[in-house]
Parts: C-alpha cells; structure tokens; sequence
C-alpha cells in the first residue's frame, strides 16, 4: 500500500467533490480540518507509528510525531499505562522518582506527567536546594534563517523564589525572553542573559524555520552545553507529552519501543504524506466538513458518520464507515484475541474463556 500525499489528493476527484479547483487554497483548508477530525475518531491505518529510542533516566517525552502513547517497552518488556492519577494513589508510586531525588521505586508502569516545551528540563539542584542563577538557554540553528526572525521563551529565573520573567520587547513590558535567531548555522549560536539565571522554560514560540532549532542549557559558570531541546521546522507552538517510568533507575541505558497515536500535522507542500491516505474518507470528511461551516448539519453527520438521506431514502457510507471498512480488509481474518490482566501474564493467546 503506497502513501498518499497531498499533490494525490489534489489530483483526485476530492477538488470537483467540493465544487472547487484544485488550486482554490481552501481545498487544502478542508483536507487538513477533515484529516483533524478523522483522527480523533479511531485507530485508522496510517496513525499508528512505532519507534524505537533510547534513555537513560525515568522520563520519556514524545517527538513530535507521536501524540500519545498506546503501548510501551523498557528493554523489550511491556509496561502497563496508567492514568495520571495514578502518583496520587495511595496504592502509586507517590510523587518520587521525577525530580532525582533518589527515591527507590520500581514499578512496571508508564505515567503521563503533562506536556513540556522540551524533551529535558534545565539542570537545576536537587528539591530543598536553592536555584542557582547560572543556567541560560543558548540557541543553534542547523541553516541559516532569516534575519530578524525570533523565537520567545517563556522561563522562570533563578531566584529563590523564581520568578515569572518579562522584559522589554517592542518598547513595552511582555511575557519571556525574545531570542534573534543566530545569523549563522552550528555552534555557538546565541544565548541568553537573564539576570539571576534561568530555572525553568515553561513554553517556546517560534516561526516556521529552514531547519531544526537545537536548545541548550547553557551552565555559565563551567562553561558547558547540555542538549535538552529539539524543534523541527514546522513547529511554531512545540508541546510534548512527556511520561514518568519508574522502573528506570538512574542512568541505566535501556532501549524504549513506543508504539503510540500519531500526533497531527498540517500539510503545506504537494509532497506533504497525508496522514490519512484513504483518498476515499478523506472526500467525504472533507464534504462534511464543508457542510458544517455551512450549517447543514444533517448533511455533515451524512458525510462523516453515514446514514439514510430522509429526503432521498438512500444510505450514504460515511468517512468513519470507509475507514473501518478499510481497517477490516488488512486485519488478518486468523488473528488471534489477547487478555490483559492486572497481576497476570500469559506466554500465549487466550483462546476460550469460560
């Protein structure tokens, strides 16, 4: 099964489906709303990736291909996925193990902790120590990107307490630091100068760059670079889900396989993979989501759910519908059921219960 792209589905019957030319700019309006819509509706072939990466502490935060996490190994030995209430039980973990504080856990489960602008946090000191006001956030670029073009960080200082920082951008007070990105490619790009340090970077703004954006935290004081972020080019607001795994301990190297929901991503250019390839629920979501900006509710649950047309009589196969159907076709009719249980592991399939 070949990708579809985005030049394929312009060349498709989906344009004369809306009643528009292919180079009406709405068309790839539609195509990136309706592949929105459709994703948040199933486990669709195309939206589940799998990856492979490795770590050496307790902590796994997404690329920005992945959304979230449906399965999850730590050297090859699943993990169960609980909620992230599940530190605040009393029968948890507890709130130990994030922060390097030492404490000795050792559970088999993955816990979402919320999202984070990068994939590591700036080295502070251990909880009860004071921040110290070293650390700055230092910026490379893998290109050369425009002149002037700026990306906005919005940190914590390192005073005790921190505070919030703004500064002046435009000749008025605003929310974080403004960073011009370097004019020229690789090290030692720019950084910051934050008086009293930064702790913490709570979010990142950007614009669509040439190439990737690296984020160090950069500790003045030893004159060291520590890599804690990456930013591809597309993104312009990055947030990942990041998940807490207990029973990785210190700085064990081990290798995680991922297997999750792919994250969405709007596409631009004609050579831009659709998440969504069946070209044929794609016209119809893209149909539904016309008649939605147009009121027309009933037609838009026609387009996307399926159903009887009450003014013609006739049944009408949803976007949903093909894609299920679609997921059928290429499930293996012998495919064998499995059991998760709490407490229990089966070295094979389950095949009856009584």
């Amino acid at each position: 099964m070949s990708r579809a792209t985005l030049q394929d589905a312009l060349a498709s019957r989906l344009p004369t489906a809306l009643k528009m030319p292919s180079t009406d700019g709405r068309v790839v309006q539609y195509i990136n709303s309706a592949i929105q819509l459709l994703m948040n509706r199933g486990h669709w072939i195309g939206t589940m990736p799998t990856y492979e990466v490795q770590s050496n502490n307790n902590m796994l935060t997404l690329p920005p291909q992945l959304a979230t996490v449906e399965g999850l190994a730590v050297s090859r030995r699943p993990q169960s996925i609980v909620s992230r209430w599940y530190q605040w039980s009393r029968n948890g973990y507890g709130l130990g193990g994030k922060r390097g504080d030492g404490l000795n856990i050792n559970f088999d489960v993955v816990a979402p902790l919320g999202n984070y602008p990068t994939f590591a946090d700036i080295n502070n000191p251990p909880v009860g120590l004071p921040n110290t006001d070293t650390h700055q956030i230092q910026v490379v670029t893998d290109l050369v990107e425009a002149t002037g073009a700026q990306m906005l960080f919005m940190v914590l200082d390192g005073s005790t307490p921190p505070n919030y920082v703004r500064t002046v951008q435009g000749g008025v007070y605003a929310d974080g630091v403004a960073v011009t990105l370097p004019a020229a490619s690789g090290l030692p790009g720019v950084t910051t100068s934050v008086p009293n340090g930064i702790s913490k970077i709570l979010a990142i703004q950007k614009p669509v760059t040439n190439g990737q954006i690296w984020i160090y935290d950069y500790d003045v004081q030893l004159a060291t670079s520590t890599l804690i972020g990456s930013i591809e080019y597309f993104e312009t607001r990055p947030s990942y889900p990041r998940y807490l795994l207990p029973i990785i301990q210190g700085a064990n190297m081990c290798w995680i396989d991922v297997f999750g929901k792919a994250a969405f991503r709007p596409v631009v250019n004609p050579t831009d993979y659709l998440i969504i390839g069946n070209l044929e629920a794609l016209t119809m979501g893209c149909m539904a989501v016309r008649a939605r900006e147009e009121h027309n509710w009933q037609d838009y649950s026609l387009y996307m759910d399926g159903g009887v047309n009450s003014k013609t009589g006739s049944r009408i196969t949803g976007a949903i519908q093909i894609l299920q159907d679609e997921l059928d076709a290429n499930t293996p009719a012998s495919e064998e059921a499995t059991v998760n249980m709490t407490g229990v592991e089966f070295s094979s399939p389950v095949e009856s219960l009584v």
